[in-house]
């Protein structure tokens, strides 16, 4: 198609979502049903090396390729899948971000429950800024409510009893499953704190962020954050030479023993269960109890979109841990070593682009020919579908500047296509 000699409409393409048992595409493909021109690195056949592209890629930008040669409605099925991805990988980073919140390394150390829960809410739509300011005023509020109901220098216990009688007199809680319809927008915490009611699933991500500004941090147990039958809503304050200091939501915030709180769990239950877990659990829990929540609606967009959400919190929290690892691994020669980068001052470009470039016609200059000049240094690759975007307005911009107006600047094309 893309030399001229056929059409798109000559071709049957097949655009939907299919299941083989296995060896059967295989044995389809032997007896002539299938006449497969090449194939993406998902499928089970040989795959294809991209030299200077991530394997992970390779696939959906062949894809893309199909999809823009047939044009009409294919090339708007590559436009917003184009969107949807770029619309994910920024929540990804959204919540990489989040979970390192106050430069921590590790998602245990993640504090900010209140902005994680906002950041769950904010996936069907963005929320005002005046919805958000009113999350943290809340919290900000209650905060400042129970310490002027102490006098200082109370035990955890004191402090988490004075929170739970300041948080239920505004907020009521909803012990009876809600109905299929209902459910899963009443969960989001915005609509929680407006409503000044909910489950306590959903009040636990305002209590525990009040908890942590009166200095109390708070932390889900084992038993709680669990996916299967968990027990709703235990929490654990640990402080360094006291024991645990327990909080049970489902009897408005309650302070109990472990002894108590393993009286209330089910039969064979082990210590383990009152482990506390970092908060991406309730994270994920949370997304679950809503992609649930759709299903039994029957809104299967709904339970996609939230499945998808799961994946990408996954996906966050693993980023988080290379971080961490990429981190741990930094020996003392590497710092030794960035620590002398430093004292020596950032690299001349020449350092960075080695002694020869190609020019567009492919003949070698020295990288000492730039000096003097405004160098840009454009990353990109043929595959790539917003450089395709980009680059006639750079061409434009590079003529008027350079040939136009005679100015003394130049870019570097840095490919990522080998």
């Amino acid at each position: 198609v893309q030399q001229g000699k056929a059409k798109p409409e000559d071709f049957r393409f097949f655009f939907k979502y299919a299941a083989w048992a296995p060896d059967q595409l295989e044995a389809e493909i032997n007896s002539g049903c299938w006449c497969p021109v090449r194939t993406s690195l998902d499928l089970a056949l040989k795959t294809k090396q991209y030299p200077g592209l991530h394997f992970a890629k390779a696939h959906k930008v062949f894809w893309h390729q199909v999809l823009q040669t047939l044009g009409g409605r294919f090339v708007n099925i590559s436009r917003d899948t184009i969107v949807k991805e770029e619309a994910e990988r920024v929540k990804m980073e959204e919540w990489v971000a989040l979970l390192q919140d106050n430069n921590n390394q590790t998602v245990m150390k993640h504090e900010g429950i209140e902005n994680g829960a906002l950041a769950i809410a904010t996936v069907p739509a963005e929320l005002e800024q005046s919805t958000v300011d009113g999350v943290h005023a809340e919290v900000e509020a209650m905060s400042k409510e129970v310490q002027g109901k102490l006098k200082g220098g109370e035990e955890a216990s004191v402090v988490l009893s004075s929170l739970s009688e300041v948080f239920f007199d505004k907020f009521s809680l909803e012990l009876a499953p809600l109905s299929a319809k209902d459910q899963p927008a009443l969960q989001l915490v915005h609509n929680t704190q407006a409503q000044h009611s909910g489950s306590p699933l959903s009040l636990s991500f305002l209590y525990m962020a009040t908890a942590r500004q009166l200095g109390y941090p708070l932390r889900a147990l084992n038993c709680t954050a669990r996916m299967k039958e968990p027990v709703d809503f235990l929490m654990r304050h640990d402080a360094a030479g006291s024991p645990p200091v327990f909080v049970d939501l489902s009897e408005r915030g309650a302070v109990k023993t472990a002894e108590q709180c393993m009286a209330a769990l089910p039969a064979g239950s082990t210590e383990a269960a009152l482990n506390p877990v970092p908060h991406v659990q309730l994270y994920s829990r949370m997304m679950h109890k809503l992609a649930d929540g759709f299903a039994r609606a029957g809104d299967e967009e709904n339970v996609l979109m939230w499945l998808q959400q799961i994946r990408i919190l996954q996906a966050a929290i693993n980023t988080v841990a290379i971080l961490q690892a990429g981190a741990q691994n930094l020996t003392e020669t590497a710092r030794r070593e960035a620590a002398a980068a430093e004292e020596r001052g950032p690299l001349q470009l020449q350092d960075l682009l080695g002694e020869k470039l190609l020019t567009a016609d492919g003949e070698e200059v020295a990288v000492s020919d730039l000096k003097g000049k405004t160098v840009g240094v454009y990353f990109s690759a043929g595959w790539c579908q917003p450089c395709k975007v980009f680059t006639p307005q750079l061409i434009q911009t590079y003529s008027k500047l350079k040939i136009a107006d005679g100015k003394p600047f130049e870019i570097v094309f840095v490919s990522a296509d080998r």
